[in-house]
Formats: C-alpha cells, structure tokens, sequence
C-alpha cells in the first residue's frame, strides 16, 4: 500500500488477570488514539484487540464494559491459561490491519510510542521494535534480562535484536509472513526476525511494572 495515505492500526494486547491496570490503560488509550490524533497520523482506524489468556479476574468484564469510542475494542477470550507468546499469535491471527502493534497491558510498552514506530513505517521500515534503554528495576532482575538476551543472540544464527521484547509495530505483510509458517511453538520475537524485512528499533526508557 502506499505509505503516506491513511493506514488503518491494530494493537494486539494480551491480558492475564490485569483488573487493576486495565482502566488506566483503556483511558491511556482512548487518549493517544483520539480522534485529532488519528487524523494528525493519518490513521484510518484503530481497534485494541484485546487476549484474554485465561483470566480469574475481571479482566473480561472491565474490557467489555468499556464505553470509549465504539467499536474500537475486540476481547478474544482463551479457554485457559496458554502463555504469552500463545495469546500474542491468537491476536495476530485475528488482526486485519494494515499496521499491527504488539503491546502488553501493564503500561510497561508506553501507548505513545506507537505513532513514533507508524512514523517510522511510513520511512520504509517494515518492522520496528521498541528496543530497553533503562530497565527501572532491580538489579538482579535487570541483570537477568541481559544475560537472557545475549545468550539467546548467541545460541541463534539470527540477528535478533538486543533488550527488545514483543513491543514492536509491523506491516501486514510481515504479519501475514508469520501466519504462514508452520511452526506450532510460536515465539513472536523469533519469527519476526525469522521472517526478514527491513527491521529497526526505537530506544525507550522502561517504566517499572505497575
């Protein structure tokens, strides 16, 4: 498609017993995403398709309830609990737009950086990744993570981006790339550098967990 015309966006948000951040979240939304926003971004439509992956809290009822802008929130709700990597592969298996981003629900992946990931689509970059600058944890935690990537980076013969997790923003054609293969252990961080295409990242500052 051409890139500088309206592009329609999804987000994909998996959820698991996440009642107490919910609301903060679907207001942090509806405000990065009003209206005059959307039209400054040319963006057509946006919808929050929401994973529900087994839940024992009100997570459900909270999205469901929601009264911001119509139509705009989709709940997919999973039997039982299947893992994240799971629930974020059952979003990008419903999601239909021409842009699709990955974010969790704890407000750790900031709303706002996704318009800064569409300005960079709109470069030609097809799959952009939001990459840690700070972690404002613990250290051992902070330590934990590093290791872990770096020896993932090690043991792969695949350029996977460093301290970068499943926040990212993707073309359709990447997504529809990923739907494709046929892997039944599906790791969404792996198969988005599995799959090629232009590939860049955006340092962020890592808020602490709520």
């Amino acid at each position: 498609m051409d890139r500088a015309a309206a592009a329609s966006l999804d987000l994909v948000i998996p959820i698991y017993n996440e009642e107490r951040v919910l609301p903060v979240l679907l207001e942090r939304l509806d405000e990065v995403f009003a209206p005059e926003v959307l039209a400054a971004n040319r963006i057509s439509r946006v919808r929050y398709r929401f994973v529900d992956d087994g839940s024992r809290d009100h997570s459900a009822a909270i999205i469901a309830g929601h009264t911001g802008h119509p139509g705009r929130v989709v709940l997919y709700r999973l039997s039982r609990n299947f893992g994240h990597p799971n629930a974020v592969s059952v979003g990008l298996d419903h999601a239909t737009g021409d842009t699709v981003a990955v974010l969790d629900a704890d407000l750790q992946d900031p709303p706002e950086l996704v318009l800064e990931m569409l300005a960079r689509w709109r470069e030609g970059v097809d799959v952009v990744f939001a990459q840690r600058r700070k972690r404002k944890e613990g250290a051992v935690k902070r330590a934990g993570y590093w290791a872990f990537y770096r020896l993932v980076s090690l043991l792969s013969d695949l350029d996977i981006p460093l301290d970068s997790g499943d926040f990212c923003l993707m073309d359709r054609r990447v997504v529809d790339a990923m739907r494709s293969l046929p892997e039944r252990l599906r790791f969404p961080r792996i198969l988005r550098s599995w799959v090629g295409f232009e590939q860049a990242g955006i340092e962020y500052d890592r808020p602490p967990h709520r």
